[in-house]
């Protein structure tokens, strides 16, 4: 844990492997999923919250990135899942489009042409 600070300063250790521009995917992809785990280890602890922004990590697919999110997945099988409102900084889908499929988000519409929609209570 006594890592954990290190993303938040822009200058500190990683700044060089942050400010390289790779047009390799597979090591970007590879470099995310790195700083992604690092930060969940640290539970957003002393980690900058726009650190996507900075290192040019993304969410992957259609999904956004929100400061404030719900601590649970909707998805097409589980439309109305219950998980109460806690404020989570993570990746997720838009409000246009709130059912994630893998990394693609759909409509409510999407999902019931899909027959994937199931309506509970």
């Amino acid at each position: 844990m006594k890592y954990c600070g290190a993303l938040r300063n822009t200058r500190g250790p990683f700044r060089p492997c942050l400010m390289q521009k790779k047009n390799i995917t597979q090591v970007k992809e590879l470099t995310c999923a790195s700083l992604e785990a690092f930060v969940k280890m640290c539970g957003g602890k002393l980690v900058r919250p726009s650190w996507r922004n900075y290192t040019g990590c993304r969410c992957p697919g259609e999904l956004v990135w929100t400061n404030c999110g719900r601590k649970c997945t909707r998805t097409c099988r589980k439309p109305r899942i219950s998980c109460g409102f806690k404020c989570v900084k993570r990746c997720q889908c838009p409000r246009s489009a709130p059912y994630q499929q893998g990394t693609s988000c759909l409509t409510q519409a999407k999902c019931k042409r899909l027959h994937l929609y199931r309506i509970r209570a």
